[in-house]
C-alpha cells in the first residue's frame, strides 16, 4: 500500500520579503524625501561650510563639512571634507602650489 506524500510546504524567504519592502518604499512620500536627502545635506554643508569661513578660513569649512556629513550620514561630505583638509595640510607645508591654495578656501 502507498502512503499519499505530505503535501509540500511553502517556504517564504526572508529576503524576498525585504526585497519587495525596499522596491515598494521607493513610491511615495518617503520616497521623495529619501531621495532629496543627499541633495539637502549638501545643502547644508555647502552654506554652513561657506559662514564657517568667514570665522576660520582655513578649517571652518572642513569642519562643517565633516559635521554634516557625520550627521546625516552623508560619505560624499565626509569625502569632500577629507579632500579639503588634504588640500589646505598641503598648502600650510608649502609642498604644493602656494599661488592656488594661498586663499584658505581649499578649491
Amino acid at each position: 500500500m502507498a502512503t499519499k506524500a505530505a503535501p509540500k510546504r511553502r517556504i517564504r524567504h526572508r529576503v524576498a520579503g525585504a526585497a519587495r519592502r525596499h522596491y515598494s518604499s521607493r513610491g511615495g512620500v518617503r520616497g521623495i524625501l529619501g531621495s532629496l536627502l543627499p541633495m539637502l545635506a549638501g545643502a547644508i554643508g555647502g552654506a554652513g561650510s561657506k559662514v564657517a569661513r568667514a570665522y576660520q578660513p582655513q578649517f571652518g569649512g572642513i569642519a562643517v563639512n565633516a559635521a554634516v556629513g557625520y550627521f546625516m550620514k552623508n560619505d560624499t561630505l565626509m569625502t569632500l571634507a577629507g579632500m579639503e583638509a588634504g588640500h589646505n595640510i598641503l598648502a600650510m607645508t608649502g609642498i604644493g602650489n602656494t599661488a592656488s591654495t594661498s586663499t584658505g578656501s581649499g578649491w
